[in-house]
């Protein structure tokens, strides 16, 4: 089982928020280019940091939904998509002959 994340409040919260949707446009941009390579360059690989962004969208919309939190949403959101996408072209294709 996961450690629950702190509860960012106030401007602890919004600053938080900034940073993660500014650091994941390039992420989803980077993955594009590297695939799944580039989690390697986090501590927590693709599932841990992927459980941590979508528990703080969880944890901001639990306290008050603003502007900044259905961006980050927005964001982890996008970033999920990304993946899943890369995940459906990596995948090998069968083919599917009829006899």
């Amino acid at each position: 089982m996961q450690t629950p994340i702190p509860s960012p409040r106030g401007a602890v919260a919004r600053k938080s928020i900034s940073g993660i949707c500014a650091l994941q446009m390039p992420v989803c941009a980077y993955y594009r280019e590297i695939g799944e390579p580039i989690w390697e360059r986090f501590q927590g690989k693709r599932d841990g940091t992927l459980w941590y962004y979508r528990e703080l969208v969880k944890e901001f919309r639990r306290r008050k939904t603003t502007r900044l939190t259905k961006e980050l949403e927005r964001v982890v959101t996008e970033l999920e998509t990304t993946l899943a996408e890369g995940e459906r072209s990596t995948r090998p294709r069968t083919s599917r002959r009829r006899k």
